[in-house]
């Protein structure tokens, strides 16, 4: 049963391998959950976050790339790395 305060929770029935069924159960005999519908609660919400992630990464890789076509953006970034070289030299213990 679901605790007070804590979203509703809703039956859903699902046709799982045996293998898989037995993966849940030795998972949880072994601690990692206190049920197994706690297990497959944290599994799925794990998984969803790191497609987030991966999405929002996906997102700022395409916004830096797009930024990267601005001449005047792109001249910046090279003024600020050339401004650090020699910090970056030093702490790398490369300075010349």
């Amino acid at each position: 049963m679901p605790s007070a305060g804590a979203p509703s929770a809703k039956k859903r029935t699902f046709y799982l391998h045996t293998d898989v069924l037995g993966a849940i159960e030795a998972l949880v005999l072994a601690g990692c959950a206190p049920s197994q519908n706690a297990l497959i609660e944290h599994l799925v919400r794990r998984s969803l976050g790191r497609l987030l992630r991966e999405q929002r990464e996906v997102e700022l890789r395409m916004a830096y790339a797009a930024a990267m076509q601005d001449d005047q953006y792109r001249a910046t970034q090279e003024a600020v790395e050339r401004d650090f070289d020699a910090l970056d030299r030093e702490t790398w213990g490369t300075a010349v």
